[in-house]
């Protein structure tokens, strides 16, 4: 009975120990997940940490995107790397009616003029992509990157197979993503941007706080990003300020009659879309705008020759009206609406190209400085673009060839006050000469040779 009684006990005892023991074993595994954990989550941020110094040190907008979809697949370890960005759609079509049919181009240019964009644009494709995928192709269908682009907030599928949502989507299925994260990249409050992390294998769990890092990583992106573009801003605006800085001192000292080609020459090198520049100067006396100077074309005398009459093509109306400066993308039968000579005078000082944007600035009349309801306008400076995208020319481009067209108009009228003023000056300098030699002079036949040529020096 002792015997069996201390077997029980020993029994019991045994029973405790290995509850004890499994409850020490599960702590110690569970602290060894728990360190597991704290060591992928503290090598996941070294990545991330990894990628934001990349990128600080960028300014470009394509290399802030390269590197961020370089580096952000090797320090993911994905096998698959997108990025996508959101872009404007075409541009909604014109209300005012088109005239008439125009052609401009020659049989080999085969441009209408009209041009249509993509809405999801892919920026960098990395990895095991396979050489027979059309990717433009496979983004216009559904894709987990335009869900992230509509609603901003980073997708983890751990298996695709297994996702009633994803698994049918081709993009998906052609790069044979089992696994994938997108990230979004947000720019002036509206994301523009999405990044896609595919595998072809099962990735790794992400918890919440992961899907927060990733989060962060695409606001870091876009700070850097917005650095950039204002870094480029800047420097933009310091161009264009010394450019007009240059265009008033060359104003100051250039003729009536050189200051056109002054203005066209100013406006190509402030507006980095704009390829070619026309000035067109208003003619009472032959009630039609005339080219006085032509920059850029390929052929700028053929050019020269154009003549439009009042209303005559968008150029025509704009100074007809007197409209504010605008610029857009062009449609042929309305902005190019000209006789069949100008026309084909246009087409052969473009040689055939068909310009796909254009901006219109009036020069305004003499007497105020900017345009003004039932005043003649000076001119029209005109600007092309050729085989651009849509949005070419911004609305800053706009403003800059308003403040050109402004200045080169307050010049030309200045010059035209100052002309009879110089005249003036040059005729009394050549009376006081003629006084100063009369006076030195007691000889009768000395002082009639000095009156007969006083109209000369007039």
């Amino acid at each position: 009975r002792e015997a069996a009684q201390s077997l029980q006990e020993l029994r019991g005892s045994f029973a405790s120990l290995e509850t004890t023991s499994r409850a020490v074993i599960r702590k110690d595994l569970e602290r060894s997940r728990a360190m597991e954990e704290l060591d992928r989550r503290a090598a996941f941020l070294k990545s991330l940490i990894h990628i934001l110094e990349t990128l600080a040190g960028l300014t470009s907008r394509e290399d802030v995107l390269r590197e961020f979809a370089g580096q952000t697949l090797l320090e993911i370890r994905a096998d698959v790397c997108l990025l996508v960005e959101r872009v404007a759609a075409s541009r909604p079509a014109d209300p005012r009616p088109p005239t008439r049919p125009v052609s401009l181009a020659a049989p080999r240019s085969g441009n209408s003029g009209i041009m249509t964009v993509p809405r999801d644009r892919l920026i960098v494709s990395l990895g095991l992509i396979p050489p027979e995928a059309n990717l433009d192709t496979l983004l216009g269908q559904r894709h987990p990157l335009r869900q992230t682009l509509q609603d901003g907030v980073v997708l983890v599928e751990p298996e695709v197979a297994a996702s009633e949502q994803w698994s049918a989507s081709p993009l998906l299925n052609v790069l044979e993503i089992r696994s994938f994260v997108t990230i979004p990249v947000r720019e002036q409050g509206q994301v523009t941007l999405a990044l896609l992390l595919g595998s072809q294998n099962a990735i790794a769990h992400f918890g919440p706080s992961d899907i927060e890092s990733f989060t962060l990583l695409g606001d870091q992106a876009a700070v850097v990003l917005e650095k950039g573009r204002l870094l480029d801003e800047t420097g933009r605006r310091l161009r264009r300020l010394n450019v007009l800085l240059e265009f008033s001192r060359q104003l100051s000292s250039a003729s009536l009659e050189a200051l056109p080609e002054v203005l066209a020459q100013a406006a190509r090198d402030a507006l980095e879309a704009a390829q070619a520049a026309a000035v067109l100067i208003w003619d009472g006396s032959r009630a039609r705008l005339l080219t006085q100077a032509a920059a850029g074309f390929s052929d700028n005398r053929v050019m020269r020759l154009i003549e439009l009459a009042a209303g005559e093509a968008s150029p025509g109306r704009a100074f007809t009206a007197n409209d504010p400066p605008w610029g857009g993308q062009v449609d042929p039968a309305r902005d190019l609406d000209m006789t069949v000579a100008n026309l084909e005078l246009f087409r052969q000082a473009t040689d055939g190209r068909m310009p796909s944007a254009m901006v219109c600035a009036v020069l305004p009349g003499e007497r105020s400085g900017s345009a003004t309801v039932g005043e003649q306008p000076l001119g029209v400076l005109v600007l092309f673009n050729f085989g651009g995208p849509p949005g070419t020319f911004t609305e800053s481009d706009v403003e800059l060839a308003d403040s050109l067209a402004r200045q080169a108009a307050r010049g030309y009228h200045n010059a035209r006050l100052y002309r009879p003023a110089q005249d003036n000056a040059r005729q009394l300098s050549a009376l006081a000469n003629v006084s100063r030699t009369i006076t030195s002079s007691l000889r009768t036949d000395q002082v009639e040779a000095i009156f007969a040529a006083v109209p000369e020096r007039l």
